[in-house]
């Protein structure tokens, strides 16, 4: 549809035509370091171009993160949702309460950085997960390096990932657990990143050091699912019949993290006893409840699996497994910790966690980015090579820049920002609001009756106390006795005021209309 190519589609073509660079410098002119370089570059452009495509803060999680990172700006070490909740809260309604440990705190940490050095805004905060993104593609490529020892393969999976639609929407916020689960991925990226290195450096002590360091930060960002890397380095012990050198680095290795991850649950418990009770409580009850909209089909992960990795892409992956247990080179035990971790992250998040989401499993998704390079290449291999074409390099490099488009679904992003969506429409609207209300309106002032959802993106942009909702004629009147200026929106187009507060001559009515 022609609302499909707007400003977004025609970014998205023009920074897709460095990507196609990058192809022709690989496998045309055999350049593989600038290639890689070009490439790493592409996909920070690609990923700072989509930080700044939504200047709102996104449904759910990403409007909780940003606040709670702008509020660790001044308290590091007490993440707060509400600075000052002088309304009653639940402690356990981690939407609406005061102290926030509802998330491990690196990302958190790093977002609140990000924009200690470039000032409060949406851009800021997403900053991190673009410089994490464009890291990753060196990670994939190095990894598959390492695993497959094989250039075009690590190219590809480089390639791949730099272009994923779905990496790239949770780098702008838009898609669920957004910014936290990149940054988990990432370290445990790292992880395995460090687990080849060590393996492939005749098993530096460095190196399982360095493993514990990243499965530390990666606990510290989502939990004990990282420690699924030491299941599989489990794996190469018995491979290695559990010689005491492997036994002593792979216990340092989980030392080391246990030390990274640890010193913040101590303190929590500690400092914040309920808060944390509670936490431990709903992350147990994401295993043996089905918390929010999907429904727990056991099956979940494997029907969505193509929405994540693109539909026709993943139809390479039994070619990569092929290509993996058949060529002499490649690093056989690493085929099997690989199969094995995605067994076990699969197999539980489908038939034990009751809760799905998608981007749970995200973590192994290097792995399959290298499968499918491998797959693709595999396919070279039994057709293209079997030619004596002099064309064939060219033929290869059509083929990644077409599989380049269709891993990026410029269409499917740029029609989420098409002037014909209504709902973004209403979010630019009301962030346009928020960002500029007069201070009068909100400057020691209580605001009431924001659209839902909408009080954390006012708190973000504004110092003020915000609530999407308003309280009975009682809590109004006890709020006014106490000294609190009070304004209120007329109406939020969901919620119209109660007389008992427009008839109010002490609260200040604020007359734009929220969509």
């Amino acid at each position: 549809m022609i609302y499909y190519y707007n400003e977004t589609f025609t970014g998205l073509l023009l920074i897709s035509f460095l990507g196609f660079i990058c192809v022709y410098l690989h496998f045309i002119k055999k350049n593989e370091s600038l290639a890689l370089a070009l490439l790493i570059l592409t996909a920070f452009i690609l990923r700072l171009f989509m930080i700044q495509l939504d200047p709102y803060l996104n449904d759910w999680d990403e409007r909780y993160h940003a606040l709670v990172a702008k509020n660790i700006m001044e308290f590091p070490f007490k993440p707060m949702l509400r600075t000052d909740p002088v309304l009653p809260f639940k402690v356990f309604d981690w939407s609406n309460n005061h102290i926030w440990v509802h998330k491990q705190p690196l990302f958190l940490w790093q977002m609140a950085l990000s924009m200690k050095i470039f000032g409060v805004s949406e851009f800021a905060f997403r900053l991190p997960s673009a410089i994490m993104g464009a890291a990753s593609v060196y990670l994939v490529y190095d990894i598959a390096r390492m695993w497959v020892k094989n250039r075009d393969i690590s190219f590809i999976a480089g390639l791949l990932y730099a272009f994923a639609y779905w990496h790239l929407e949770m780098c702008s916020g838009r898609f669920g657990l957004d910014h936290n689960d990149l940054c988990f991925a990432f370290y445990f990226t790292m992880g395995m990143w460090g687990f080849l290195k060590y393996i492939n450096t005749a098993h530096s002590l460095k190196w399982a050091i360095w493993v514990g360091v990243f499965i530390g930060a990666a606990v510290l960002v989502k939990w004990l699912t990282a420690f699924l890397l030491f299941g599989g380095w489990g794996i190469y012990l018995i491979h290695k019949r559990f010689k005491m050198k492997y036994l002593i680095d792979f216990t340092l290795a989980i030392i080391v993290s246990v030390i990274i991850f640890m010193p913040w649950q101590i303190y929590i418990s500690h400092r914040f006893p309920v808060e944390t009770g509670y936490m431990h409580e709903h992350n147990y009850l994401h295993i043996v409840e089905a918390l929010g909209a999907n429904k727990p089909d056991p099956w979940y992960h494997i029907i969505n699996f193509e929405i994540i990795y693109h539909s026709v892409i993943i139809y390479f992956i039994p070619l990569g497994l092929w290509y993996a247990f058949t060529e002499a080179k490649v690093l056989k035990i690493f085929n099997w910790i690989s199969l094995a971790m995605i067994a076990v992250i699969y197999l539980f998040f489908s038939l034990i966690v009751q809760t799905k989401m998608l981007a749970y499993p995200i973590i192994m998704h290097s792995i399959f980015w290298i499968l499918m390079a491998s797959g693709i290449i595999k396919l070279k291999n039994i057709t293209l090579d079997k030619w004596s074409w002099k064309y064939k390099d060219i033929l290869m490099s059509l083929l990644c820049a077409g599989l380049l488009l269709l891993n990026l679904k410029p269409k499917q992003i740029s029609k989420h920002r098409s002037d014909d969506n209504d709902w973004r429409n209403s979010e630019l609207h009301n962030a346009d609001i928020y960002k500029n209300l007069d201070p009068k309106y909100y400057a020691d002032r209580v605001i009431l009756n924001v659209k839902g959802m909408d009080d954390t993106e006012l708190m973000f942009h504004q110092e003020t106390i915000v609530y999407h909702w308003y309280p009975p004629k009682s809590a109004v009147d006890s709020l006014l006795q106490e000294g609190y200026k009070i304004s209120a929106f007329i109406d939020n187009n969901h919620q119209p005021l109660p007389d008992y507060i427009k008839d109010n001559e002490d609260i200040l009515l604020i007359p734009h209309q929220l969509k």
